[in-house]
C-alpha cells in the first residue's frame, strides 16, 4: 500500500507513507527477535540512545487507524507524530549485527 500511495500520488506524504511502512515492518521484525531472545532493554529495542514513545506494533496500529479513520489531509501530521525509533536503515543494520552476534558469539 505504501509504494502504491507514493507512486500514485507523487507527493511527500506518499513518500513518507512508503518509507514509514518499510520502517514499521522492519522494526516489527527486529523487535520480535529482541523479545524472543529475552531482552527488555528499551534502548536496544528502539535502536536509540533514548526510549521512544511508540513501539513498531503501536506505530502499525496508529497507521492502520489513520488510513481508516482520518482524511488524507491529516496523514502527514499523524505520521510525523509517530516516534517509534530508528529509520529502516538503522533497523536493517541492527538486524545484520544481531544475526552476526547470534551466528558468531
Amino acid at each position: 500500500m505504501g509504494s502504491a500511495f507514493k507512486h500514485g500520488s507523487n507527493t511527500r506524504a506518499g513518500g513518507k507513507f512508503d518509507t514509514m511502512m518499510i520502517a514499521v515492518i522492519s522494526q516489527l521484525g527486529y523487535e520480535s527477535v529482541i523479545d524472543k531472545i529475552g531482552s527488555d532493554n528499551e534502548i536496544i529495542k528502539s535502536i536509540s540512545n533514548k526510549p521512544r514513545k511508540h513501539s513498531a506494533l503501536q506505530a502499525s496500529d496508529i497507521i492502520t487507524h489513520m488510513t481508516i479513520n482520518q482524511p488524507v489531509t491529516e496523514w502527514w501530521e499523524t505520521m510525523n507524530n509517530i516516534d517509534m525509533g530508528a529509520s529502516y536503515f538503522k533497523t536493517f543494520a541492527a538486524m545484520w549485527m544481531l544475526s552476526f552476534t547470534i551466528m558468531f558469539p
